[in-house]
């Protein structure tokens, strides 16, 4: 005959397997003890600060990486790359990325970086870079488009050059418009899981190295632990969709806040 004790509680130590498997040899009986602690999923994860920030950190890695690079990108083809060759090429790529399923990203990254380096969050974070380049590069180029012709051809006439130019007529005038961009391209990559999946894994213990190992993401532990049959568990899922979206709407309103005072100041 079979007694098992079932537990919820921490994972036991090794001297609790050694006990019982000691009692087993001692003690004759019908009875097989067996001892069973289940880990609750509560030692999993949670939606506290650190577990945020080791979470968010490749989305935060992918946003400086791509944002300064969209944006360059979206100046080069108004400013100077125009109808040629190349640039017309660069608009074709940035249209086909931009409809390109985020999972067939993962996939790519997997396959060029992944299996070489492993999982890390560098790996996601270039997924997410990936998804969010095309978005910022074609946003900043029609924002561009839109600063009057004129400006530029009263700065050129005080004799100022054409990088300065862009840097102190042309970038200012767009920029409510390429910030906008911005928060769309970071909105997208926020509720992404499926490229994370192929780059990061499905970390359960707090990492804050997120350049080698796997890690993990919000949207996966929302998903991880809505599905749990611990209370707990499930009101952590609901707290981490609380926190993913607060998240967005704090940042969207400092953007929103700057970006008009600098407007204000000009």
């Amino acid at each position: 005959m079979r007694l098992r004790i079932l537990a919820v509680g921490p994972r036991q130590p090794a001297w609790v397997d050694q006990a019982v498997d000691e009692y087993r040899k001692r003690i004759r009986t019908p009875w097989r003890l067996e001892l069973i602690v289940l880990e609750p999923a509560t030692r999993s994860g949670g939606a506290d600060l650190a577990r945020v920030l080791e979470r968010e950190g490749e989305r935060v890695l992918a946003a400086l990486r791509e944002l300064p690079l969209g944006i360059l990108g979206g100046i080069y083809l108004h400013e100077y790359g125009g109808n040629t060759a190349r640039a017309r090429v660069i608009r074709v790529l940035a249209e086909v990325m931009t409809g390109v399923p985020s999972i067939v990203m993962g996939l790519f990254i997997y396959v060029v970086f992944t299996l070489k380096f492993g999982l890390s969050g560098v790996g996601g974070s270039l997924a997410l870079a990936c998804l969010m380049l095309p978005v910022v590069i074609r946003s900043s180029e029609e924002m561009l488009r839109l600063v009057p012709e004129s400006l530029r051809e009263a700065s050129y006439a005080l004799g100022t050059s054409k990088s300065r130019t862009i840097l102190t007529v042309a970038l200012p005038g767009a920029l409510p418009g390429i910030v906008s961009g911005c928060l769309l391209a970071i909105a997208r990559a926020a509720g992404e899981t499926a490229p994370l999946l192929f780059t990061i894994g499905a970390a359960r213990r707090l990492r804050f190295n997120i350049f080698t190992g796997a890690t993990t993401a919000l949207p996966a532990q929302i998903f991880e632990n809505a599905k749990s049959s611990f209370p707990g568990a499930r009101e952590r899922g609901w707290g981490a969709a609380l926190t993913l979206v607060a998240i967005t709407f704090i940042f969207t309103v400092t953007a929103r806040i700057v970006t008009a005072a600098y407007r204000k100041r000009r």
